[in-house]
């Protein structure tokens, strides 16, 4: 797999080939050490999450950490922003994965514009608690939208 990985990074930006590779990793040493750690990992920053929730009704974040590439400046098959020098561009998914690994509901709703492009904000809410994250979207993207 590390091959394979080695052979196709030019395809896939630095973030998704380091994932790639450490989870190459994973397969092929440590004999669940490194998985187990992992899961350890994950359960603190639940933690840190619930805690960061716990005297408010949810979490706002941006939905990308930087405005969203033009779609003239995307170049290759597999949809990743391309810098001027031709290589991947940063990791746009970062805020949100964060949130996804932790078992957190999240939804992005319209922010207005930037530079021309739409941006997006995330609300982030406790965990089982989608229909009250709802609620709170509804609300905020009602006066945001005002």
């Amino acid at each position: 797999l590390g091959a394979r990985v080695d052979s196709q990074s030019h395809k896939v930006s630095k973030t998704y080939r380091s994932e790639m590779m450490g989870g190459a990793e994973l397969l092929e040493h440590g004999n669940g050490t490194h998985y187990k750690r992992t899961q350890r990992a994950r359960e603190t920053r639940r933690m840190q999450v619930n805690e960061s929730l716990s005297d408010v009704d949810c979490l706002l974040t941006p939905t990308m950490p930087a405005v969203a590439p033009r779609v003239d400046s995307i170049s290759d098959t597999y949809g990743k922003a391309m810098t001027e020098s031709g290589e991947l561009g940063f990791d746009f998914a970062h805020n949100l994965r964060a949130i996804n690994a932790t078992g957190h509901p999240g939804i992005t709703i319209p922010n207005g514009a930037a530079e021309g492009l739409p941006v997006g904000l995330q609300l982030i809410g406790s965990r089982f608690g989608e229909r009250d994250l709802l609620a709170v979207a509804t609300q905020v993207e009602s006066v945001i939208s005002e």
